[in-house]
């Protein structure tokens, strides 16, 4: 799930009235945390970064990602909305962006469920 509006409804209220009344496994926030850690409270899940309005650190972090050589377990976790590529026509940056990063032998690419719920 993603927080509808971004940070206006994501709180640790609703984050426990979700957590102790839904289904729901996992919800996402709107706010970057620059970071590739595992993180604890997955109903208010940090981004690593927020792709569309953030193309230059997105890629820098790209870069930092695929240097790395971890010990334990990382995520690079990027969102976006796709009209938002329409809108502003960049989908050429954002493709760029996924040529990069695909491919690699050493990561799992992987679903929200997949991935966090590890």
């Amino acid at each position: 799930m993603a927080y509808p509006c971004g940070g206006v409804n994501n709180d640790d209220r609703v984050a426990k009235i979700i957590k102790e009344n839904t289904g729901v496994k996992f919800s996402r926030t709107i706010t970057s945390n620059y970071s590739f850690e595992k993180q604890e409270n997955l109903y208010r899940f940090n981004p690593t970064v927020y792709s569309f309005r953030e193309f230059n650190k997105m890629n820098e972090l790209a870069d930092e990602f695929l240097a790395m050589k971890p010990d334990s377990p990382k995520i690079f976790y990027i969102w976006a909305h796709a009209y938002e590529f329409d809108w502003f026509d960049t989908w050429n940056e954002f493709e760029t962006f996924c040529q990069k990063i695909s491919g690699k032998d050493d990561i799992f690419y992987g679903t929200n469920s997949q991935v966090l719920l590890k």
